[in-house]
C-alpha cells in the first residue's frame, strides 16, 4: 500500500470528518438525546470530506436539503407521537429533496432528530446556522487540502 495515498485519501478524510464532530460537540450538549442529529452530521461531515466531488457534497444540495430536513422535522414535532412524526419528517424531507434534486441522505436524519424531539424554532435555527457553518468549514478545509481541488473555485460549490 502506498503510504502517501493511504494518508491523502483515507486518513486525512476520516481525520476532517471526525474533527467536524469533535467541534460540534463542543458547541452543541452532546447527549444521548441528540445522539440521532449527531449522526446525521457525522454522515454529512465524512460525505463531503471523503466524496467532495459528489453531487451530493456540493455545499449547495447540503444547505437546501438540510433546510428542508429542518423545516419538515420541526413542523412534524407538533404531531405528538414520535414514530409518526418520525416517519412523516423523513418522507416529506425525502420528497422535497427528489423533486427540487437536491439529494443528501444524511439531511433526512436530521429532521427526524428534530421530529422526535420537539425543539423552538430558535433551537431550530441555531442548530441548523452551527451545523451549516461546521459544514461550510470542514468542505473550505478540504478544497485546501486537496491538491485538484481549486479553492478559487470554491464559489461553484453553490452553483447548479
Amino acid at each position: 500500500m502506498d503510504w502517501r495515498i493511504f494518508l491523502e485519501e483515507m486518513l486525512a478524510p476520516a481525520f476532517f470528518a471526525g474533527l467536524t464532530i469533535t467541534l460540534l460537540s463542543y458547541l452543541f450538549a452532546f447527549s444521548a438525546q441528540n445522539a440521532i442529529l449527531f449522526a446525521s452530521l457525522g454522515s454529512s461531515a465524512f460525505v463531503l470530506a471523503g466524496f467532495p466531488d459528489l453531487r451530493g457534497a456540493k455545499l449547495r444540495v447540503v444547505f437546501l436539503s438540510y433546510a428542508f430536513g429542518g423545516l419538515f422535522g420541526y413542523a412534524c414535532s407538533f404531531i405528538g407521537i414520535p414514530p409518526i412524526a418520525g416517519g412523516m419528517a423523513v418522507f416529506l424531507t425525502s420528497i422535497a429533496m427528489l423533486f427540487t434534486k437536491n439529494e443528501h441522505a444524511p439531511s433526512a436524519g436530521l429532521a427526524l432528530a428534530f421530529a422526535m424531539q420537539h425543539k423552538t424554532a430558535f433551537e431550530l435555527v441555531y442548530v441548523l446556522i452551527l451545523a451549516l457553518l461546521m459544514l461550510f468549514i470542514i468542505k473550505a478545509i478540504v478544497y485546501l487540502y486537496k491538491k485538484e481541488l481549486n479553492i478559487k473555485k470554491f464559489h461553484h460549490e453553490f452553483m447548479e
